[in-house]
This record gives C-alpha cells, sequence and structure tokens, in this order.
C-alpha cells in the first residue's frame, strides 16, 4: 500500500514496513518483483494492484473472506414457498387516475 509517502507490503494480511519512497508513484514505471537484479524464486499466489491506498481491515477482511469464507457466511434452511400466496390489487394514488385524462 503506497500512501503517498510510505509503502507497505502485507503478506496474509500481516504488513512489514519496505521503505520509505522519495519520490511520486507514476502509471508509467514498471513494476518488478524482485530485489535490485535478482530475479523473484518463489510463487505468488495472488497480487492485486489498486489506485486507492487500503486500509489495514479492508486488506485483512478480503483475505479472510477468501481464505475461510464460512467464517463470514452462514447458510440457513430452504425457505418454502406459501402454498396460498395473498395478492392485492391496491392504487397508489387513487386520485391521480380519478382525474387523468382517458381517451
Amino acid at each position: 500500500v503506497y500512501d503517498g509517502a510510505n509503502t507497505n507490503l502485507y503478506v496474509n494480511t500481516v504488513a512489514g514496513t519496505v521503505g520509505i519512497l522519495t519520490g511520486t508513484c507514476t502509471k508509467l514505471a514498471d513494476l518488478y518483483i524482485s530485489q535490485a537484479s535478482n530475479d523473484f524464486a518463489g510463487y505468488i499466489d495472488e497480487l492485486r494492484i489498486s489506485d486507492t491506498a487500503r486500509s489495514a481491515n479492508w486488506i485483512s477482511t478480503t483475505f479472510e473472506t477468501q481464505d475461510d469464507p464460512d467464517a463470514f457466511m452462514s447458510w440457513g434452511g430452504e425457505q418454502n414457498v406459501p402454498t396460498n400466496p395473498f395478492i392485492s390489487k391496491h392504487l397508489i394514488c387513487p386520485d391521480i387516475i380519478k382525474k387523468a385524462k382517458i381517451r
């Protein structure tokens, strides 16, 4: 997360400060995932790039909803449709209809 001054890299919802940027981030700059001239040796399961600096809570919640969705959702029993549903034919504005000119 780059907030205009600091850059934080989150790994499994844990933030670690990578450094302070002295310049500005531009959309024209290349993105490298490595250290200087060294290649990255490992796996990247997911990488997100956004034009909005996200909060630690947002990052944690989006990670947890994918890592353990049952912790955020609960499934209830199936609901049945009534056999004799009630249907009403009330007019919302009967005065407007009375005054309307029907051709």
